[in-house]
């Protein structure tokens, strides 16, 4: 079974997402390859600012912004997630969604995602700053040399732009986006219980054989 994932690196919904789907794979004993696929939320360059001011200004108010921080924060904790929303910085992302499709062709993605996931939402992390990407990655276990490289370039940018093709010729329009077998759609950062009734749902063909 194969299951795409498009999902933004900035997107706390897409970190929340990518766990409860994992976790409904390891309560079905369900093997997958899971792959990662890139979508920037805000693809514009811009800089770096505290993530709270930018969505106050965008939402327009404190409170419903609190209130939504806390909600996501409540359900992050169940799924083992701190979410650092005091320190959590808005940074354009793409520079590390190219670093990730180094790190899946190194055999390195899951690691890496993961890493700046964590970084991004629950460290302050500025995912737009090279050096700050490269000591992540390295975390994850790449080489720095073969990341600085990569920043250095363009390399892997026609990849991450393929991915964000592929989601709009598909008609995805918001993130985690998750697509099973390439034919069972989910929107959004399900419960556990939903991934779990889609996959039974779309295994149940091939056990009827």
């Amino acid at each position: 079974m194969r299951i795409d994932v498009w999902s933004d690196i900035a997107c706390p919904w897409c970190w929340l997402g990518k766990h409860h789907l994992e976790e409904a794979l390891r309560r079905g004993g369900v093997e997958a390859e899971v792959a990662m696929r890139s979508f920037e939320l805000n693809p514009s360059p811009r800089p770096t600012i505290p993530a709270r001011d930018y969505l106050v200004r965008r939402l327009g108010g404190a409170e419903r912004v609190d209130a939504a921080h806390a909600r996501l924060a409540a359900l992050g904790e169940r799924a083992g997630l701190r979410y650092a929303f005091d320190r959590a910085l808005v940074a354009n992302t793409f520079d590390a969604h190219r670093v990730h499709h180094l790190a899946q062709a190194k055999g390195r993605g899951p690691e890496t995602i993961e890493r700046f996931m964590r970084a991004y939402h629950g460290e302050g992390a500025d995912l737009a700053d090279p050096d700050t990407i490269t000591r992540l990655a390295v975390e994850a276990g790449l080489d720095e040399a073969d990341v600085r490289q990569v920043l250095a370039t363009d390399a892997f940018a026609d990849a991450v732009r393929r991915d964000e093709a592929e989601a709009r010729a598909i008609g995805v329009q918001g993130v985690p986006f998750f697509v099973i077998d390439g034919r069972y759609g989910i929107s959004g950062a399900q419960p556990v219980e939903a991934f779990e009734e889609a996959l039974r749902a779309i295994q149940k063909p091939s056990q009827g054989g």
